[in-house]
């Protein structure tokens, strides 16, 4: 039998009315379901001890995702397969297990994220300027300039450009990778961006969806599972 870790990674998803859930909240709901789910967590101390849990990187409120991640803790082993079974009476339907695998340790996981994968569809199928000819021309159009600045949340101008690393048109819908961690770039930022430099046509609304997370070990951009062992998939999902 292969060695026990003390640590647990966890991809679980945010999806129907969870996309509409803050970030601490769904820490919260994480932490209940870990322990209806009965596992050897480890607890901080002080008077109110709490989970040991860490989590890559915040969602923005009202995106989907298929590729949250968390590490938990724990006093002793336990195999991936057995936490994706016991979790799936403990965690609600819209934060569904995705994959569990045992992870060595040695680094908090938000430290080293650096990019996330979104897939992004208009809410209308009909919004002016989406059809797969008319993405592609975006996409050529977004490329060929040296910069593109939309102003951010706080009214600073914030340059996109820099933090796109790669965009592709698939099947009707963007595919997008950015910067995400140290350096974040909300995926409204890149439509933002795609309608300045094709006179306004991508200014609908949208829909958008994380599906994956890279972390940097000191190996290049690695999907976050790729540092486990033993991991193990909910059905309906594989590596």
């Amino acid at each position: 039998m292969a060695d026990k870790f003390e640590a647990i990674r966890i991809r679980y998803g945010k999806v129907g009315p969870g996309r509409y859930i803050s970030h601490l909240d769904t820490i919260r709901a994480a932490e209940r379901a870990i322990r209806r789910m009965g596992l050897p967590v480890l607890y901080s101390e002080g008077f109110s001890p709490r989970p040991r849990m860490t989590f890559a990187a915040a969602l923005q409120v009202g995106v989907s995702s298929v590729a949250e991640h968390m590490d938990v803790l724990l006093e002793k082993g336990v195999e991936p397969a057995d936490v994706l079974r016991m979790a799936s009476s403990a965690f609600p339907e819209t934060m569904p297990l995705i994959a569990a695998g045992r992870f060595g340790g040695g680094y908090a996981l938000p430290a080293k994220v650096r990019r996330a994968k979104y897939l992004i569809r208009p809410f209308c199928r009909e919004e002016a300027g989406w059809s797969c000819g008319s993405l592609d021309d975006a996409i050529r159009a977004f490329e060929a300039v040296p910069s593109v600045t939309v102003p951010g949340r706080d009214g600073k101008e914030k340059d996109v450009k820099g933090l796109v690393y790669a965009v592709r048109a698939v099947d009707g819908a963007l595919e997008v990778e950015v910067a995400c961690g140290d350096k974040n770039l909300r995926p409204q930022y890149f439509i933002d961006a795609l309608s300045a430099v094709t006179g306004g046509l991508y200014s609908g609304v949208y829909d958008f969806c994380r599906t994956g997370l890279l972390i940097d070990l000191g190996r290049g951009p690695q999907d976050p599972m790729a540092d486990c062992v033993g991991t193990a998939f909910s059905e309906g999902f594989r590596s």
